[in-house]
């Protein structure tokens, strides 16, 4: 679990490594290569279509569409684009951020269970007693979706909730990011540490309980993905990496 004669700050640097721990076992481990090829092709041709979706259909329209309503009122327009529409923008990039890992994890799923069953075989030097095969994964993709979906459905119910933070007058332009952020690394970080603990049948509250206990390395990990993600042309790269990262953590913090 996690060690507590380490100080916050340590213990949350710890989890921001994860994704680096990942790339150097992918680097040290050709053999995964096969596993991380399939979530890297389907992350980048998602990345592109959803920013093409975005840029096109989405903020921009919906920024010509603001400042046109708001030529009679110069002051507000003023007010929109120094605060409000940073605060739009900063909120459907962390909104994006999560709906894109959940849709990819959904779409490499089969690939990135078996990519973190390969990672702890190798990181513990033990073959796990259940076979993985690409045709029973397949199989439960029916119930993933299902999962992935709850998860979406749960994740923008919460950030609608957290909009409320606007009716907070000045502080709301500032809480409302911090807050919205604060629940996308917690629910990012989830979405990687979900495998081995799904290997493993680990019920829901008992996840809660692990990610709770280990809140600062999980902080530091989602933390890191966020940014990764963020890095334009990049994003579609953090798959994979934030598999075997989160599968190492999570081993760490069992020991």
């Amino acid at each position: 679990m996690a060690d507590r004669r380490k100080s916050p700050f340590a213990r949350f640097a710890d989890g921001a490594k994860a994704p680096l721990r990942g790339v150097d076992f992918l680097l040290r481990h050709p053999s995964l290569s096969r596993y991380a090829i399939a979530p890297f092709a389907m992350s980048f041709l998602l990345l592109l279509a959803l920013l093409f979706v975005t840029v096109n259909y989405l903020i921009m329209p919906f920024h010509d569409a603001m400042v046109a309503r708001l030529n009679l009122a110069s002051w507000i327009k003023w007010a929109f684009e120094l605060v409000l529409w940073p605060a739009i923008v900063v909120t459907y990039t962390i909104l994006a951020s999560f709906v894109f890992t959940a849709l990819a994890n959904l779409l490499a799923g089969p690939f990135n269970d078996r990519l973190s069953q390969r990672t702890e075989e190798i990181a513990t030097g033990k073959a796990e007693s259940t076979v993985f095969t690409f045709r029973e994964a397949f199989s439960k993709l029916g119930k993933s979706f299902l999962i992935q979906l709850k998860k979406i459905v749960v994740f923008i119910a919460v950030q609608v909730l957290l909009l409320g933070l606007y009716l907070v007058p000045i502080l709301g332009a500032i809480l409302h990011p911090a807050a919205a952020a604060l629940v996308t690394i917690w629910f990012l970080a989830s979405e990687f540490l979900d495998y081995p603990m799904e290997r493993r049948e680990v019920s829901y509250r008992m996840r809660l309980l692990f990610t709770w206990t280990n809140r600062y390395e999980v902080a530091g990990f989602g933390t890191a993905i966020a940014i990764w993600l963020a890095v334009p042309l990049l994003g579609f790269t953090a798959l994979p990496v934030a598999v075997v990262g989160g599968t190492l953590l999570y081993l760490s913090a069992l020991e």
